[in-house]
């Protein structure tokens, strides 16, 4: 498997593209998808979740397992980002469990243990 940290510079060159494919899918987000603080980690998050549309802009993962997990961890950035603005939401923690649940293969929770400690180290402990 690939390396499942999809960075930010990694995804910054296909912005504008995600953000042409959100407006196109037009959610109803429940969210402020423009946030300073947390509209980007959502974005990346949702862009993740939808690799079909990911592959057309020539970004690609080739692996499902490494796309998960990157999922997982733009969607905990954003979860811990969204819950510093508008305090913490149990929702999110159901979908960050649904997400890694609902996938074809089994769970490697050293790897997400991981991933929660790279986040909150990313984050600086802000509260």
């Amino acid at each position: 498997m690939k390396d499942p940290f999809v960075t930010g510079d990694q995804l910054k060159p296909f912005t504008r593209q995600i953000r042409q494919i959100i407006d196109l899918a037009d959610e109803g987000w429940s969210v402020d998808i423009d946030n300073p603080v947390y509209g980007e980690p959502f974005q990346f998050y949702w862009a993740l979740s939808h690799p079909d549309l990911l592959k057309k802009i020539g970004f690609g993962i080739v692996d499902g397992q490494a796309t998960v997990y990157a999922a997982y961890y733009w969607l905990f950035k954003f979860s811990k980002l969204y819950g510093f603005q508008h305090g913490a939401d149990p929702e999110m923690d159901v979908q960050l469990l649904e997400l890694l649940e609902y996938s074809d293969f089994e769970t490697d929770w050293a790897l997400v243990e991981r991933i929660d400690k790279t986040v909150e180290s990313e984050l600086g402990g802000r509260r």
